[in-house]
């Protein structure tokens, strides 16, 4: 079994049951990837486990640090990908919730694309990627790291714990978006009773469609096209917010409709 393969289940195995470890006993095991090439090269192991063995499939992908507030705060230089599958998909509705493990929910912009974009195209920029682009949807990602404290695992780690993604609850595609501004439209999200938090799309560098061209560019650099219909989830709109038993998340996105989550008291 190759190092990456060995980093793969361990951390796979961690949350197959559900439990969180102090980061500093992770490291000791010696499974931590050195290097953001280590990172990936687990998180491609990650995935063949998972589509190989377990018959799960990627439809999508997460990009996460996409401001400098969530670089700070993970202590990364640049943004990060993993990769959304179909099983990891829910509807928001009254998720369960492990102290320690499930940790923060983001509200974000999910982008669609209407075509192959190859990386005999690159480099790309936003204007190509809103082309490109067949729909957008309003979206709230679920991290998820059996690491504690998550936030100090470092680049290489979160990267191939498939950058510490855990669930995606989609809204509904809006394949006409004339009416919402992906950058400066406001975004209220209401965390139970108390007054909306208000995010736009410019939180994240550059909009959604830039977050998307540097993904793009970083999966060519690699020899990688994104293919028609992906889905793209692109970076929060607000600071994280964490999880805790009866919290209701409410994220209004205006002309782009709503999506919600509910953790079980």
């Amino acid at each position: 079994m190759t190092h990456e393969e060995t980093t793969a289940r361990a951390l796979l195995s961690l949350r197959d049951g559900a439990k969180a470890i102090p980061l500093a006993d992770w490291r000791n095991q010696g499974n931590a990837p050195t290097s953001i090439a280590g990172g990936y090269a687990a998180q491609d192991a990650l995935t063949d486990i998972l589509t190989g063995e377990r018959g799960q499939h990627p439809i999508g992908y997460k990009i996460g640090a996409t401001n400098q507030m969530a670089r700070d705060m993970l202590d990364v230089s640049e943004p990060f990908y993993g990769r959304l599958y179909a099983e990891q998909v829910d509807g928001g509705t009254r998720l369960a919730i492990v102290e320690g493990v499930h940790l923060v929910a983001e509200p974000e912009i999910a982008v669609e694309l209407k075509r192959d974009l190859d990386p005999s195209e690159a480099p790309f920029d936003a204007e190509t990627i809103a082309q490109a682009t067949g729909a957008l949807l309003p979206a709230i990602e679920v991290i998820v790291s059996c690491l504690d404290p998550w936030t100090q695992a470092g680049g290489p780690t979160i990267i191939a714990d498939n950058g510490a993604h855990g669930l995606w609850i989609p809204g509904q595609t809006v394949a006409d978006w004339s009416g919402f501004d992906p950058l400066d439209a406001p975004i209220a999200v209401s965390i139970d009773s108390a007054a909306p938090t208000m995010g736009r799309g410019g939180t994240v560098d550059g909009g959604p469609f830039a977050a998307t061209a540097w993904l793009a560019n970083a999966l060519a650099a690699r020899g990688r096209g994104i293919a028609n219909g992906t889905r793209i989830s692109t970076g929060t709109v607000t600071p994280p917010i964490p999880l805790k038993k009866g919290i209701s998340i409410h994220a209004d996105y205006g002309a782009l409709g709503t999506v919600s989550l509910t953790i079980a008291g």
